[in-house]
């Protein structure tokens, strides 16, 4: 047990990859054995997403954030009556977007439709970046492209820096209504504040993506995506979306859309994922505010440490574009090292690489501990930074 606590401290409960917390396990147990499995009222899967993260409840489910990526593609391309042909359309991505995410849109498109634009040089290593700076680029290059479907990352997998999605789908809807606009929040949902619908559905963001055993430590894979309401009332990619649901009573028997799983064997996992959930609530049913306020703050001494103490550099942004993930760069074998000292030491980090201006470039992703780090695990940190000279 003692083991357990400590890896979950120093995993600092952020991006967890299927991590199994026991703590949610033992609590999703307790609440399965008192719950009337008959009453559809029990399952408020949807509606708790919804109020916490400002969604509507037209959510559809997969097994993870890429797949339903990948579902809403083939819908828009191949089961959406909106008149154009698999030719006509063509997907806008970016070269900070995460690489299943373009490798999942070649299974239905082929790469003569997917236009990659050069992005990271604006995000990454500019020293003059700004929140407008970003948008501006982006709508530019998506627009120039003329592509018909635009891919937005909510927040860049490599350096943590958050877009203004309201704003950048705003500016592509104004310039052309028809355009369609997909944002991958699998990155930013519990991690930054998200207020995407309020009340009514904002119709200039057709799809938003999210995930749950990335930032809200759901102990199995499950991803989803909030369908606008001019695509939901699209009988024929309602049709095909919605009766692969995980979460839909009877999956495909239409008539059963809107209605919980309380016959198929998903009941169990529906029942985990809204418990999850729920850990972020506060006693009103919002948001707790730190789980996308606080990590910024938390994050700072760790940044302080790395900047003072290594000849590793933190990629730093804008405040108003920081997220609780930070990345590091620096000589492959510092990086190998400092890698290998803090997985010594149970704490979770990602080490990878990604084409900067046509050249490889290594980098190591922390993300913000939800509490301050204690007095233990910051000088353990202090003797790795230490040990790397």
């Amino acid at each position: 047990m003692q083991d357990y606590r400590l890896i979950k401290r120093r995993y600092l409960n952020r991006a967890r990859i299927a991590f199994s917390d026991k703590d949610v396990l033992q609590e999703f147990v307790d609440t399965f054995t008192h719950r009337d499995i008959h009453d559809p009222n029990s399952f408020p899967l949807r509606n708790t997403i919804s109020r916490l993260f400002h969604l509507t409840t037209k959510l559809s489910f997969r097994q993870n954030a890429t797949q339903i990526f990948r579902d809403v593609l083939e819908g828009l391309v191949f089961h959406s009556s909106d008149d154009k042909t698999f030719s006509e359309h063509i997907l806008f991505a970016t070269d900070i977007d995460h690489p299943v995410m373009t490798e999942m849109a070649e299974i239905i498109l082929s790469k003569s439709k997917i236009i990659i634009a050069q992005f990271a040089h604006i995000l990454i290593h500019n020293d003059t970046l700004t929140q407008n700076l970003a948008t501006n680029y982006f709508v530019e290059e998506a627009i120039k492209s003329n592509a018909t479907i635009i891919l937005i990352p909510h927040v860049n997998w490599v350096n943590g820096a958050k877009l203004d999605v309201l704003n950048i789908c705003k500016l592509l809807k104004e310039h052309n209504p028809n355009l369609i606009t997909i944002v991958d929040g699998a990155q930013a949902l519990a991690n930054v504040e998200t207020k995407i619908d309020n009340k009514e559905c904002n119709l200039d963001i057709d799809f938003y993506i999210g995930c749950g055993q990335k930032w809200m430590g759901s102990p199995l894979p499950i991803g989803f995506a909030r369908v606008s309401e001019s695509f939901y009332k699209n009988k024929q990619f309602k049709r095909f979306l919605f009766t692969s649901d995980y979460f839909s009573e009877f999956a495909g028997n239409e008539p059963y859309l809107d209605q919980p799983a309380l016959d198929t064997y998903n009941i169990h996992f529906s029942i985990l994922f809204d418990t999850v959930v729920k850990k972020f609530q506060d006693g009103k049913g919002k948001m707790l505010s730190y789980y996308y306020s606080d990590v910024l703050n938390n994050i700072d001494p760790i940044i302080k440490l790395i900047k003072e103490k290594t000849d590793l550099s933190v990629l730093e942004l804008p405040k108003e574009m920081r997220s609780g993930i930070i990345a590091i760069t620096g000589k492959e074998t510092s990086l190998s090292k400092f890698y290998n000292k803090l997985k010594e030491n149970h704490f979770h980090t990602t080490f990878d690489e990604f084409e900067f201006k046509k050249t490889k470039l290594d980098f190591l992703r922390i993300s913000s501990p939800l509490e301050k780090l204690n007095d233990t695990d910051f000088h353990i940190l202090e003797d790795v930074v230490k040990s790397l000279k």
